[in-house]
């Protein structure tokens, strides 16, 4: 008797062994078989900007070591365009490496990298430039860069070396951009890096609103008192910037500001208007 209950156990557990192995091959293939659905899926969520939903899809997919090479390469451009748009930086250049490990290149996503590292959207407290200039020129856009290191010396000599870079450029018939990195009041909030001013808004105020005018004459001539408030650094940086413009017809779009820190951030793109003769 007890011979036929140890037969008797011995056979019931090979019966579930066996089982289990069936069942799991069978989620095995079935796997297999929804990968391109799940990748559907996690393509839509991410065409109608469900972001966080198409990343866990995506993930999901890419969790997967037996993944065709073809469909694990478009889950990876897609995370990597998923990871940008969430302003998830480190994410994306994971992905992008993974997707050139593969042999893939792509000069679109180093683009929209190189733009998350210049804070067009002001993710970060300021922009970086190297690394910007890294993914650029990954996607293909080789340009010499000059970095202008401006010292404590009057606006009106700063306007004069942005009027000779615009002069130079033009004699040489260079097409230039010309990128002014600074802060605004490092005073906003209490706590923040250069102590607190309760007028230090003010500044940061004045100057949006300036742009918003196409005002230069008044940034020009800004109020020092409320300068040294404000303990800004971006203001010389801007008067330079000014300079190039000189004479110019000019497009203007505020971009973005913001001050969560207790420091100011404000983006701003200007485009001169290009005339006949120019474009010639």
């Amino acid at each position: 008797m007890f011979k036929k209950i140890i037969f008797s156990v011995i056979i019931i557990s090979l019966f579930f062994t066996v089982s289990i192995a069936v069942f799991a091959q069978d989620d095995s293939v079935l796997g297999e078989d929804n990968y391109t659905e799940l990748f559907t899926e996690a393509l839509d969520d991410y065409n109608a900007e469900n972001y966080a939903l198409a990343e866990e899809k995506f993930g999901n997919l890419l969790d997967n070591d037996n993944l065709e090479e073809g469909l694990e390469f478009s889950a990876l451009y897609y995370s990597t365009m998923t990871a940008v748009n969430r302003n998830q930086t480190t994410e994306a250049v994971d992905y992008l490496e993974r997707m050139n490990q593969l042999g893939y290149q792509s000069g679109n996503l180093n683009w929209r990298i190189a733009q998350l590292y210049l804070n067009k959207n002001n993710q970060f407290d300021s922009a970086n430039f190297n690394e910007a200039l890294n993914y650029l020129e990954k996607a293909g856009l080789k340009l010499p860069v000059i970095p202008i290191s401006i010292g404590f010396i009057s606006y009106e000599e700063l306007y004069k070396i942005g009027q000779a870079i615009t002069k130079t450029a033009r004699e040489l018939d260079y097409k230039i951009a010309v990128i002014a990195s600074g802060d605004l009041s490092h005073r906003l909030k209490k706590g923040a890096p250069a102590g607190f001013n309760p007028d230090a808004h003010i500044f940061d105020e004045k100057l949006m609103q300036y742009f918003k005018d196409k005002d230069f004459e008044s940034i020009l001539n800004f109020d020092q008192e409320l300068v040294e408030k404000a303990g800004e650094c971006g203001l010389r940086p801007i008067v330079t910037m000014l300079g190039t413009l000189a004479d110019l017809e000019i497009n203007l779009k505020i971009n973005s500001y913001e001050g969560p820190f207790g420091v100011g951030y404000g983006t701003v793109f200007i485009k001169p208007e290009l005339t006949k003769s120019r474009q010639e």
